[in-house]
């Protein structure tokens, strides 16, 4: 049993190191945190169409950080978690509550470009985004978490900075499924690979939704082991 606990012990000092080591990556990127631009993202400078690196999302004003990209950072978080779609008379993207974007919607008369609407994003899908091939460079460790939102619901996700995702979390709201709900975070675990922890990701989420008694039994795992290390 002794054993026992000083293997789990060391395994939790490794992902909190490993969490404490991602700070320093996160300081040369203080820019992702702040509200200036940033290497990912700026306000333009110019109208909306006279520029080609513009965020696909209906009216957003802030460029990508790279051609090929899609999104601005906060509209790639709502495209991840699923809350985007394109609006089915035109190319422009929207959040999924609309039909249409209110360009069409004020000229009723334009022909559709598209038969029909996409399908909705399948909230178990992997995710993944050519974004991450640069910032996972320099990352040697990955995160699994779990939080829990005032409304008594969990979130899982997945991220290479721990701290950074909870800032974007709590004070950012970048995350449309989280914001406003306060979350709390209740469990995490270490990953060697972003697609380690994407597919323990998805598991998650599914452990969510089929068998949440599971993942309580999971949060006072981690909890019970918390304590055993904090009394040693």
């Amino acid at each position: 049993m002794a054993k026992r606990k000083s293997l789990l012990g060391k395994i939790l000092d490794a992902g909190i190191k490993a969490a404490e080591a991602q700070n320093n990556i996160a300081k040369k990127k203080k820019e992702y945190l702040e509200k200036k631009p940033s290497k990912f993202y700026k306000k333009p400078t110019t109208k909306r169409n006279s520029k080609p690196n513009l965020c696909t999302f209906w009216n957003c004003n802030y460029t990508v950080s790279k051609a090929g990209y899609l999104f601005c950072l906060d509209h790639y978080y709502d495209e991840a978690d699923g809350f985007i779609w394109q609006c089915k008379s035109c190319d422009n993207y929207i959040d999924i509550q609309y039909e249409v974007c209110l360009e069409c919607k004020s000229n009723p008369k334009k022909p559709s470009a598209k038969p029909s609407r996409p399908t909705p994003r399948n909230k178990y899908q992997q995710e993944s985004n050519p974004a991450w091939d640069k910032a996972d460079k320099e990352v040697s460790t990955f995160f699994v978490y779990i939080l829990r939102l005032n409304d008594g619901t969990y979130y899982a996700g997945q991220t290479n900075n721990l701290r950074r995702r909870m800032y974007q979390h709590k004070e950012k709201n970048t995350t449309k499924s989280t914001k406003d709900k306060q979350g709390k975070l209740m469990w995490f675990a270490p990953m060697p690979t972003r697609d380690s922890a994407a597919k323990a990701e998805v598991e998650l989420k599914k452990l969510i939704d089929k068998n949440p008694s599971a993942i309580d039994e999971k949060i006072i795992a981690f909890r019970d082991l918390i304590r055993e290390v904090d009394m040693e």
